[in-house]
Protein backbone atom coordinates (compact mmCIF):
# COMPACT_ATOMS: atom_id res chain seq x y z
CA UNK A 1 0.00 0.00 0.00
CA UNK A 2 2.94 2.13 0.66
CA UNK A 3 3.88 2.62 -2.69
CA UNK A 4 0.33 2.87 -4.16
CA UNK A 5 -0.05 6.07 -2.02
CA UNK A 6 3.63 7.12 -3.10
CA UNK A 7 2.32 6.68 -6.59
CA UNK A 8 -0.44 8.83 -6.12
CA UNK A 9 -3.02 6.57 -6.03
CA UNK A 10 -6.91 7.52 -4.77
CA UNK A 11 -6.47 5.29 -1.67
CA UNK A 12 -9.72 6.21 0.34
CA UNK A 13 -11.87 2.57 -0.89
CA UNK A 14 -8.76 0.71 -0.94
CA UNK A 15 -8.11 -2.10 1.09
CA UNK A 16 -5.64 -4.35 1.79
CA UNK A 17 -7.54 -7.70 0.70
CA UNK A 18 -7.89 -6.47 -2.94
CA UNK A 19 -6.33 -3.75 -5.61
CA UNK A 20 -10.14 -1.93 -7.45
CA UNK A 21 -11.13 1.08 -6.29
CA UNK A 22 -14.64 1.17 -5.21
CA UNK A 23 -17.16 2.55 -7.87
CA UNK A 24 -14.14 3.12 -9.88
CA UNK A 25 -15.91 1.55 -12.91
CA UNK A 26 -19.01 2.37 -12.58
CA UNK A 27 -17.96 6.30 -12.44
CA UNK A 28 -16.11 6.05 -15.79
CA UNK A 29 -19.17 4.04 -17.13
CA UNK A 30 -21.30 6.85 -16.38
CA UNK A 31 -18.60 9.66 -17.23
CA UNK A 32 -17.88 8.46 -21.01
CA UNK A 33 -20.69 5.56 -21.44
CA UNK A 34 -24.18 7.14 -20.49
CA UNK A 35 -23.61 3.87 -18.06
CA UNK A 36 -23.42 1.55 -20.99
CA UNK A 37 -19.86 -0.27 -19.65
CA UNK A 38 -19.88 -3.22 -17.89
CA UNK A 39 -17.49 -5.01 -16.39
CA UNK A 40 -18.44 -8.72 -17.21
CA UNK A 41 -21.72 -10.38 -19.59
CA UNK A 42 -23.18 -13.50 -19.84
CA UNK A 43 -22.43 -14.52 -23.09
CA UNK A 44 -19.27 -15.66 -24.15
CA UNK A 45 -16.55 -13.23 -25.48
CA UNK A 46 -16.34 -12.69 -29.99
CA UNK A 47 -13.29 -13.45 -31.35
CA UNK A 48 -12.17 -10.03 -30.75
CA UNK A 49 -12.32 -10.03 -27.23
CA UNK A 50 -10.34 -13.58 -26.77
CA UNK A 51 -7.71 -11.79 -28.95
CA UNK A 52 -7.54 -8.48 -26.67
CA UNK A 53 -7.91 -10.37 -23.65
CA UNK A 54 -5.08 -12.93 -24.65
CA UNK A 55 -2.69 -9.59 -25.35
CA UNK A 56 -3.37 -8.12 -22.48
CA UNK A 57 -2.54 -11.38 -20.20
CA UNK A 58 0.48 -10.98 -22.08
CA UNK A 59 1.42 -8.15 -20.04
CA UNK A 60 -0.03 -9.55 -16.82
CA UNK A 61 0.27 -13.16 -16.50
CA UNK A 62 -1.50 -13.27 -13.89
CA UNK A 63 -5.12 -11.70 -15.04
CA UNK A 64 -8.32 -13.37 -14.55
CA UNK A 65 -11.27 -12.32 -16.47
CA UNK A 66 -11.34 -9.04 -18.70
CA UNK A 67 -10.16 -6.26 -16.90
CA UNK A 68 -6.78 -5.24 -16.11
CA UNK A 69 -4.88 -3.69 -13.51
CA UNK A 70 -1.03 -3.24 -13.47
CA UNK A 71 0.98 -2.26 -10.58
CA UNK A 72 3.56 0.46 -11.93
CA UNK A 73 6.24 1.29 -10.08
CA UNK A 74 6.81 5.19 -10.03
CA UNK A 75 6.20 7.98 -8.31
CA UNK A 76 3.75 11.04 -8.74
CA UNK A 77 5.33 14.28 -9.04
CA UNK A 78 4.50 18.03 -9.36
CA UNK A 79 6.01 20.97 -11.29
CA UNK A 80 4.54 24.43 -12.04
CA UNK A 81 0.55 23.18 -10.93
CA UNK A 82 1.12 19.54 -13.12
CA UNK A 83 0.66 16.36 -11.47
CA UNK A 84 2.18 13.19 -13.71
CA UNK A 85 3.70 9.58 -13.17
CA UNK A 86 6.23 9.29 -15.95
CA UNK A 87 5.77 5.76 -14.94
CA UNK A 88 2.11 5.24 -15.91
CA UNK A 89 2.37 7.50 -18.71
CA UNK A 90 5.15 4.87 -20.08
CA UNK A 91 3.11 2.43 -20.10
CA UNK A 92 0.28 3.87 -21.86
CA UNK A 93 1.96 4.58 -24.65
CA UNK A 94 3.02 0.99 -24.99
CA UNK A 95 -0.27 -0.40 -24.23
CA UNK A 96 -1.32 2.20 -27.39
CA UNK A 97 1.55 1.07 -29.66
CA UNK A 98 1.43 -2.72 -28.76
CA UNK A 99 -2.34 -2.51 -29.41
CA UNK A 100 -1.17 -1.75 -33.26
CA UNK A 101 1.60 -3.68 -33.37
CA UNK A 102 -0.42 -7.15 -32.63
CA UNK A 103 -3.22 -6.29 -34.87
CA UNK A 104 -6.14 -6.47 -32.01
CA UNK A 105 -8.18 -3.56 -34.54
CA UNK A 106 -9.13 -4.88 -37.90
CA UNK A 107 -9.07 -2.18 -40.95
CA UNK A 108 -11.29 0.62 -40.32
CA UNK A 109 -12.74 -0.63 -37.13
CA UNK A 110 -12.82 1.13 -34.38
CA UNK A 111 -11.66 0.05 -30.70
CA UNK A 112 -11.52 1.30 -27.67
CA UNK A 113 -9.19 1.93 -24.78
CA UNK A 114 -10.20 2.90 -21.67
CA UNK A 115 -7.22 3.66 -19.32
CA UNK A 116 -8.13 4.28 -15.34
CA UNK A 117 -6.19 6.30 -13.58
CA UNK A 118 -7.29 6.87 -10.13
CA UNK A 119 -5.13 9.89 -8.86
CA UNK A 120 -5.81 12.31 -6.09
CA UNK A 121 -6.31 15.57 -7.90
CA UNK A 122 -6.54 19.44 -6.31
CA UNK A 123 -9.59 19.76 -4.13
CA UNK A 124 -12.14 21.36 -5.78
CA UNK A 125 -14.39 24.37 -4.12
CA UNK A 126 -16.02 21.75 -2.73
CA UNK A 127 -13.47 19.60 -0.71
CA UNK A 128 -13.69 16.70 -3.10
CA UNK A 129 -11.61 15.14 -4.94
CA UNK A 130 -12.21 14.08 -8.44
CA UNK A 131 -10.94 10.60 -10.31
CA UNK A 132 -9.50 11.02 -13.56
CA UNK A 133 -10.73 8.82 -16.20
CA UNK A 134 -8.88 8.84 -20.13
CA UNK A 135 -10.29 7.19 -23.32
CA UNK A 136 -8.51 6.70 -26.35
CA UNK A 137 -10.48 6.14 -29.62
CA UNK A 138 -8.19 5.07 -32.32
CA UNK A 139 -9.22 4.17 -35.83
CA UNK A 140 -7.32 3.07 -39.08
CA UNK A 141 -4.14 5.04 -39.38
CA UNK A 142 -4.13 6.20 -43.34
Amino acid sequence: MERVKLAGVYTTYLHGNHRTANGLATYCSEKFYDGRMHQSKLAKPTQDEERAIYWLRSYAPSMRGARLWLDVEGMTETKDLSTKNTAHANLIVDLVIGAFENKLHRGGERFHTLIVTPYETKPRISGRRSRTCHQWNTAEQK
